[in-house]
């Protein structure tokens, strides 16, 4: 029996070879190998021996060498050229150089849709990523996608019938990893197989909408968004996010530096701030920054030992979200790649959200932090209490707010959930705090006892009737609370995409709590923009 082998594929960009793929062409040798496929060219890895780092840490005397071998095959197929890699030979092709959503789609168009075992995903609303696997192959409603606001970014199960004799179990990212016992000379036709899953449409059929987000591959388009990233990048804009664009252990890794203009100090968090801190320490000037900064500047990851281990580049790691001129489509740059919805979608967002949008009851924002805000709230309104910090969960489980700021109006009992910015990350929090909070109201009685007692705290026994006899009747309201500098008539426009798709799906959510919910935005008075 012909064993199986693995193999990790890699489709490059027209106009990328292997003149100018490779990230550092003086870490790898080119080869010779008899069993080549006509006109491949192969490369090793030249790796640098070094000793483990325990060896000293415990003073063994015992000689020990490591070293990773690794390889890259370059064979042209069809006037396109593939890159077989081996080992970490991968980490040495240029980001730039191949097809993002090669490995995907030729994996979609080829996998069992019944014979999945494992997913990878990411939320762009809070760069929240996500593996499921499962022990049994199953279809994807197992997995519990949200095709809504999730983007699918690996997908690993067994292929179709009529692909059994090519390759068996597949695995798409960015490259196809995938399990054959063709021989050598068999590789140029199964790059070609490759090529025609790559271009396919059949996956509509057999996934549908399981692509809601769609990638960008028109040149003209994505330069006009980059252009648009670097003029919000020059300004500051609270548009820009950075984040790392991976899963990955933080047992291992537990700080960021940043490099390009040369050394930086080490900081806990990937922030953009942090990485304009670095450009000015540099004695360069943000507004000067170019789009070539960003593709060869790198965010690294740091072990515990002050090692780099993962460096990603800084345009891979930035999240952005804009619209062109006369274009009804919302664009999103997420791990280097530029996304697109249809306009019709977000329409269909806006026709939903826009009427829940309502004038708050609230004072503007003029403090230091929403800490300080809701402090001060009750005193210029005696009728809102102040429930900042506090929780209502069961003994033994994770401490859940009810609100920021309590009140009444009519006979509903208003939950107020105040932040500050817009940014995704930090509302889609908001928006779990909402539902959290009014699903332990609805089914723990402890927990509605508990908030009755904070109330009581705070107005008193005088007043303690007036603000807690409506909890027993059960009608709530939530209000989602957004401070922010930005136009309050531009209503759910001022959200990002997929934080109006998070709040769409928090507020349909609430609808089916028989749960009264809103939106509403409070005037910034601060100079932070």
């Amino acid at each position: 029996m012909v064993k199986s082998r693995a193999y990790s594929i890699f489709l490059l960009k027209t106009g990328f070879d292997s003149q100018n793929a490779i990230k550092d062409p003086s870490k790898l040798k080119e080869e010779n190998g008899f069993k080549l496929p006509t006109e491949a060219t192969l490369f090793l890895l030249t790796p640098h021996s070094s000793q483990p780092w325990w060896k000293e840490h415990f003073g063994i005397q015992a000689n020990l060498k490591q070293s990773l071998q690794g390889a890259l095959i370059f064979l042209p197929c069809d006037n396109r050229i593939f890159v077989l890699s081996f080992g970490p030979g991968f980490h040495h092709l240029k980001e730039e150089s191949y097809e993002y959503d090669f490995g995907l789609l030729a994996t979609l168009n080829s996998v069992d849709s019944k014979m999945l075992k494992s997913t990878d995903t990411i939320d762009p609303s809070g760069a929240r990523r996500k593996r499921t696997q499962l022990p049994i192959a199953s279809d994807l409603t197992a997995f519990d996608i949200d095709r809504d606001i999730s983007i699918l970014k690996n997908l690993t199960g067994k292929t179709k019938t009529e692909f059994k004799s090519k390759f068996t179990q597949v695995t798409g990212s960015s490259s196809l990893r995938i399990s054959s016992s063709l021989p050598p000379s068999d590789l140029p036709e199964l790059c070609h197989l490759c090529l025609k899953l790559y271009h396919l449409k059949d996956y509509l059929s057999s996934f549908p909408d399981i692509q809601n987000i769609v990638p960008l591959r028109d040149p003209k388009t994505i330069q006009d968004l980059n252009d648009k990233l670097l003029i919000a990048l020059r300004s500051r804009s609270q548009d820009v996010a950075l984040t790392i664009p991976d899963i990955i252990e933080y047992r291992d890794h537990t700080e960021v530096s940043f490099s390009g203009y040369g050394k930086s100090k080490n900081t806990p968090d990937a922030d953009i701030s942090n990485y304009y801190a670095y450009i000015e320490q540099h004695k360069k000037q943000v507004a000067d920054i170019a789009l070539s900064c960003l593709k060869s500047h790198c965010l690294n990851l740091i072990d515990n030992n002050g090692n780099a281990k993962k460096a990603y580049s800084i345009y891979n790691s930035i999240i952005f979200e804009t619209t062109l001129h006369e274009d009804t489509r919302t664009y999103h740059l997420i791990e280097g790649s530029w996304y697109a919805v249809e306009g019709s979608y977000t329409a269909k967002l806006k026709s939903y959200l826009d009427p829940l949008c309502e004038a708050l009851p609230l004072p503007d924002y003029k403090h230091s932090s929403e800490g300080d805000y809701n402090k001060a709230v009750p005193a210029l309104d005696n009728s809102i209490v102040n429930l900042d910090k506090t929780s209502i969960h069961p003994a033994k489980q994770t401490q859940v707010e009810p609100c920021d700021l309590y009140g009444i109006k009519g006979e509903n009992s208003c939950f107020y959930h105040v932040k500050i910015s817009t940014r995704s990350a930090q509302l889609s929090h908001l928006f779990n705090q909402g539902i959290n909070a009014i699903e332990l109201l609805r089914t723990e009685d402890k927990s509605r006892e508990k908030l009755k007692s904070l109330i009581l705290d705070r107005v008193g026994c005088c007043l303690h009737g007036k603000y807690t006899d409506q909890l027993n009747n059960g009608k709530y309201k939530v209000i989602f609370s957004i401070v922010t500098q930005k136009d309050a008539g531009k209503k759910s426009d001022n959200l990002p995409l997929f934080s109006r798709i998070s709040l769409y799906r928090t507020l349909r959510a609430l609808q089916l709590m028989d749960v009264e919910r809103s939106f509403g935005f409070i005037t910034d008075k601060t100079s932070i923009t």
